[in-house]
């Protein structure tokens, strides 16, 4: 499923896209969440129910896909979890050492913005770079996992267009001050369930356009740090929704996580 945030005259809603349309969650059931992260939270990561809803829209609940207003896919996410350097030919372009361990940094919620709005360039800069990156949904609590079952609690996955301000994130060795300006960080169009991609969404392919030109394409199968080592490492007390993000990319920067509390 590919399961979307959406913004109407009646507030908040969610749904499911398929084809041209959206099917409006609201508009088959009125008491139906309309939050991504309070049906994995009431569920435990199962989002059977949110299917099923899905599957007894009736005709007026449908709407097109196109001119949605996109809200985002996790509409109040917890923890949003960063991590970087886990490119190979990102590091080497920096002329940095391998790390054995993937470089963390935190996103608060007042940095991201749903898909198709404008990133805002702060004031106190002339320059603000962009990466693309793959987000990881959490959608169950988690703890002490291994790389066997380390996949085994994400919902899904969706993509993110980090904004950075690199001359604040060299400040200190935290990067967390170029990574949080307000509305620098897009988040979706929707997050496309985790039986829809293969484990671990390994083998996608992450590209950044500007203008039309190529800017960034690499594949995840090139991460240093592949996702399921990333949970082991990093989700050793999760909870449901969270979110991460892994970004792709010689060149740029990774990964994040992604929380619902």
């Amino acid at each position: 499923m590919k399961i979307v945030g959406f913004e109407t005259s009646e507030g908040l809603r969610l749904g499911v896209v398929e084809g041209e349309e959206v099917i409006d969650l609201q508009a088959v059931d009125a008491s139906a969440p309309n939050d991504l992260g309070e049906w994995l939270r009431r569920g435990n990561g199962d989002l059977g129910p949110l299917k099923s809803l899905a599957a007894r829209a009736p005709a007026g609940a449908r709407r097109p896909l196109k001119g949605l207003k996109y809200a985002l896919p996790v509409a109040r996410p917890g923890k949003i979890i960063c991590l970087g350097q886990n490119y190979l030919e990102h590091v080497k372009e920096q002329q940095q050492n391998v790390s054995k361990f993937p470089t963390i940094f935190m996103r608060c919620a007042t940095s991201l913005l749903p898909h198709g709005e404008p990133m805002i360039r702060p004031l106190v800069t002339e320059t603000l770079d962009w990466e693309a990156e793959m987000v990881v949904v959490v959608g169950k609590r988690a703890k002490h996992l291994d790389v066997g079952n380390a996949t085994s609690c994400i919902a899904g996955y969706s993509c993110f267009n980090e904004g950075s301000v690199r001359e604040f994130q060299r400040k200190t060795t935290q990067w967390d001050m170029g990574k949080n300006f307000d509305s620098t960080g897009a988040f979706g169009p929707w997050m496309v369930t985790a039986d829809e991609l293969p484990p671990g969404g390994k083998g996608l392919k992450i590209q950044t356009r500007l203008n039309g030109e190529v800017m960034q394409s690499d594949t995840t199968d090139n991460m240093m740090f592949p996702v399921a080592e990333k949970a082991r490492r990093q989700l050793r007390d999760r909870h449901r929704a969270d979110r991460r993000a892994v970004e792709p990319d010689p060149g740029r920067e990774e990964v994040m996580p992604l929380t619902f509390p």
